[in-house]
């Protein structure tokens, strides 16, 4: 995922939709069990970092990166949280 240019979508909530089709389609997860460590990170952000920083996975780790992303202001908002939530919440229930 790193290399799709997922931050060019431009929105942390089409980014988790994006990578929600993905697991859709492929049956695997995309995140490799780390998800829970972007859970309150902004995913254009962190998608972003990862690019201008040319971040290696294979010498790194997604824990590793998303602290970096928080500590450079990267977290994302209660509200988007909840929302998504929401959004989540409908999907399941239709």
């Amino acid at each position: 995922m790193a290399r799709l240019g997922l931050h060019a979508l431009g929105s942390d909530g089409l980014i988790r939709d994006a990578i929600q089709e993905m697991y859709a389609r492929s049956g695997t997860d995309p995140w490799a069990g780390w998800q829970r460590h972007v859970d309150d990170v902004d995913l254009v952000k962190f998608f972003g970092w990862v690019r201008d920083n040319n971040v290696d996975f294979f010498a790194t780790t997604v824990e590793a990166v998303a602290s970096q992303v928080r500590a450079a202001g990267g977290r994302r908002s209660n509200t988007a949280k909840y929302l998504m939530a929401q959004v989540k919440t409908s999907r399941y229930l239709s």
